[in-house]
């Protein structure tokens, strides 16, 4: 990696290189520690938009409230709303050690991804369905979020065995 997108990268990502422990066995020798906390910080970006998607697909489900092509527009303005004050977002404060700032300007993808699951599925879908559609979204982000490291490590083999080429 040279030194140009060695100095985006750290701007992008505004975490102490010196405060990041790196597994020898998930990060091969040679592998840049700056595109594995570049992965993982993307990672967790997607993570934090599927579980907000749930978020608003499970409520109405629990309210007897059924899938519509109103609540698609809602979602959807919900989402260009969010697009407009994303910047606000940025500069959210530091909480408990997250960076919120880092992570919120992102949130305006989850109404897109609710309303998009709602379209795929039938606008029409009833209130145990679109439960279930928010939990789906939620589970995907779970699990995006537990292969974190398998992301990494992929990746470092991956470099690894180009190298070798």
């Amino acid at each position: 990696m040279n030194d140009t997108n060695s100095s985006a990268l750290r701007r992008h990502i505004h975490l102490p290189l010196a405060s990041v422990r790196v597994s020898k066995a998930l990060n091969p020798p040679g592998t840049s520690v700056l595109v594995m906390i570049a992965l993982r910080e993307r990672a967790l970006r997607v993570t934090v938009v599927l579980i907000a998607a749930s978020v608003l697909l499970i409520p109405p489900g629990m309210l007897d409230i059924g899938g519509s092509w109103v609540m698609v527009g809602v979602l959807v303005l919900l989402a260009g709303g969010l697009f407009a004050v994303r910047d606000v977002f940025s500069r959210a404060p530091t909480v408990l050690d997250i960076e919120v700032g880092e992570y919120l300007p992102d949130i305006w993808l989850a109404p897109v991804v609710a309303s998009g699951a709602l379209v795929v599925a039938g606008p029409s879908v009833s209130p145990g369905e679109l439960q279930a559609l928010g939990g789906l979204a939620g589970l995907v982000g779970v699990v995006n979020y537990l292969l974190r490291p398998v992301y990494v490590f992929v990746y470092g083999v991956g470099r690894r065995v180009l190298q070798a080429v």
